[in-house]
């Protein structure tokens, strides 16, 4: 009786382990697509780039933007020592650039070291997701992909590396 007990127990927990596993890449595939880029153009599954990760900020930025630029190399200087302390974070670049070129162009320029949304994948779906009305505008989404908050561009501003913790 007991061993069919523990038995049970056993398989609900292996079966609520490998739904909560692929309800987790799930809401990020289903948000960002199959793949995300890096600078290099190599593509990454969206689902292990996101995987365990505690929290995804999405930026909306674009190559042609005087604030953008401006703001960029902070993002990158706060992700980047997020990243040296530990932090579980991700950030997704969400491009406005006028084209795919001029995508990668600016994440080689500015030292992007995070992933991007593919030039023709859901960027516009994503915009209107959030209800993005201008750039820069960086959001943060916990690992289950549910809005934090949309006002990441300020909180870097005023908290640096520790707005990614």
């Amino acid at each position: 009786m007991r061993k069919s007990l523990f038995l049970g127990v056993l398989v609900v927990s292996c079966i609520a382990a490998v739904v909560m596993a692929v309800e987790s890449s799930d809401w990020a595939k289903g948000l960002f697509g199959e793949q995300l880029v890096k600078k290099d153009k190599t593509e990454v599954t969206t689902a292990e780039a996101l995987k365990g990760k505690q929290k995804v900020a999405v930026y909306f930025s674009a190559h042609w933007c005087p604030p953008c630029r401006a703001f960029t190399p902070k993002l990158v200087e706060a992700y980047n020592a997020a990243k040296e302390k530990g932090a579980k974070v991700e950030l997704v670049f969400v491009s406005s650039d006028r084209s795919e070129k001029d995508m990668y162009k600016y994440m080689e320029e500015t030292k992007m070291e995070w992933l991007a949304v593919p030039f023709d994948g859901p960027r516009r779906k994503l915009g209107e997701k959030y209800g993005v009305r201008g750039i820069p505008t960086l959001i943060f989404l916990d690992g289950k992909g549910e809005l934090i908050s949309k006002e990441g561009r300020a909180e870097v501003m005023k908290k640096g590396a520790a707005a990614f913790e």
